[in-house]
């Protein structure tokens, strides 16, 4: 169970919620409310630190990750108490892929360049970069397409 502390939360949100005008292509949740002025909750994590989405709290929940299983399932959720400044509710995100695309090889490519040079552009989109063994997890299952 986490607990929450939650800072404003609901000043405006209805308006900004029913104003879809306000969403444009490509915002995820957290980049739509940091663009708009809607407020956000610091959420308890394990080490009992309220920490707040944002890049820097993510990437360190993302770094609890040294090593992936075979089906490269992981989940950075509440991560360790190692990690105090993590924001506890990070994940990453997936792309669902069937192995028997007709353009494979162009999945291919665009699924590499997301994974390594494509990273540049993450932080301005409130991305944080995929850790170093999550790449090469990721590398590995997208040559087996």
């Amino acid at each position: 169970m986490f607990r929450i502390y939650v800072v404003n939360m609901f000043d405006n949100c209805f308006s900004h919620v029913r104003n879809m005008e306000d969403w444009r292509p490509g915002d995820d949740e957290l980049d739509h409310r940091l663009r708009t002025g809607l407020k956000v909750a610091a959420i308890e994590n394990r080490a009992g630190n309220f920490e707040f989405p944002n890049l820097k709290n993510i990437e360190e929940a993302a770094s609890t990750v040294k090593s992936l299983p075979a089906s490269n399932t992981v989940s950075i959720t509440n991560p360790p108490k190692k990690a105090s400044g993590a924001y506890p509710i990070s994940t990453f995100t997936y792309a669902i892929v069937p192995h028997s695309a007709p353009q494979k090889g162009f999945l291919q490519q665009f699924l590499n360049y997301a994974i390594t040079k494509g990273q540049v552009y993450g932080a301005a989109l409130d991305f944080a970069p995929l850790p170093k063994v999550v790449v090469t997890a990721a590398k590995s299952a997208i040559a087996s397409l």
